[in-house]
């Protein structure tokens, strides 16, 4: 039984296969050469009605507008980054300092569930995997696993059989 291609079906991946390299491509080789041109042109756009108030209204000259405009601007993003950056480290600081606690708090939680888990055991006919913490997880593990594969696999025959 060969595999046999519609007509329709061949386009449409020799389509997608040459815009997805003309993408890669771009996204290479053009990008990086064009982007600069992209943010200047889109900095004036947004400056351009800042710098004609400017001119009209407060009677800048139009080169002086545009500076004043620009520097404003400059000053708001370097401000906004430094502040952004600050905060970070505020909080990559503040989450170090509490880590010993954190991690306390989840053992001490871990080690109550696996208590229960086992006093559990003693009660009920519960596997021994699921009497600890680590035998939940992998069974969760193995589960999430059986059930991706099947996913894949459904995937893989719906392609085949699109494609027959």
């Amino acid at each position: 039984m060969g595999c046999t291609l519609k007509k329709e079906t061949l386009l449409k991946l020799i389509n997608i296969l040459v815009i997805g390299v003309g993408i890669y491509i771009f996204i290479k080789y053009i990008f990086g050469l064009i982007a600069p041109f992209v943010i200047a042109w889109l900095l004036a756009s947004l400056l351009h009605p800042v710098v004609t108030f400017l001119t009209n209204k407060v009677k800048l000259s139009r080169g002086f507008a545009t500076l004043v405009s620009m520097i404003t601007v400059l000053t708001a993003f370097c401000t906004l980054i430094v502040f952004l950056i600050q905060q970070l480290y505020e909080q990559i600081v503040a989450y170090a300092n509490a880590f010993p606690i954190y991690r306390k708090n989840i053992e001490d939680l871990f080690n109550a569930i696996e208590t229960k888990l086992q006093a559990l055991g003693t009660i009920l006919p519960i596997p021994e995997t699921f009497t600890t913490i680590e035998g939940i997880s992998l069974e969760i593990l193995n589960y999430i696993t059986k059930w991706f594969c099947l996913i894949i696999e459904g995937l893989l025959h719906l392609c085949y059989a699109s494609f027959i």
